[in-house]
C-alpha cells in the first residue's frame, strides 16, 4: 500500500514579480549636459546609453563585454532576483548573436560597462 502526502499549500505559491530599480529614483542625473554620446580610437569604441540603442551602429565586434544585470537592483532596470534575468538578457543576446563573426567572445566580467564593443582594426 502506497500513502501519498499532499503538498504544502505553501510551496505551491508563485513568487511575486520581481520588482526593478526603474523608477526608483536611483539614477545618477549629472549636473552638466555631456557634449558626447559615443568615444573611439584605433581599439575601441565606448558608446553611453541604452546598449540596445546602440547595437545597430556598430561595426562587427571580435570581442563583447558585458556587465549587465545580476538581479540585484543594482543599476537602473536591473531586476530583484534571477526570475527575470532572462527576459533582460534576451535582447541583448539575439543582438549580439546578429553582430557576431565566428571569432567574437563574450566576456563577462566583475566590472565594466554593459555592452563594450572591441570591434577589429
Amino acid at each position: 500500500m502506497s500513502l501519498s502526502n499532499p503538498e504544502p499549500s505553501y510551496l505551491k505559491t508563485l513568487k511575486r514579480k520581481a520588482t526593478s530599480t526603474v523608477g526608483r529614483g536611483k539614477v545618477v542625473n549629472l549636473n552638466t549636459n555631456l557634449n558626447f554620446s559615443a568615444w573611439n580610437d584605433e581599439s575601441v569604441a565606448l558608446y553611453l546609453g541604452d546598449s540596445l540603442e546602440h547595437y545597430n551602429n556598430w561595426e562587427q565586434p571580435t570581442v563583447i563585454v558585458s556587465d549587465g544585470a545580476y538581479g540585484v537592483l543594482g543599476f537602473e532596470g536591473d531586476t530583484s532576483d534571477h526570475i527575470d534575468l532572462p527576459n533582460w538578457y534576451e535582447p541583448h543576446i539575439e543582438a549580439w548573436s546578429k553582430a557576431a563573426i565566428p571569432c567574437t567572445t563574450l566576456y563577462e566580467p566583475q566590472s565594466y560597462s554593459d555592452g563594450i564593443f572591441h570591434s577589429p582594426g
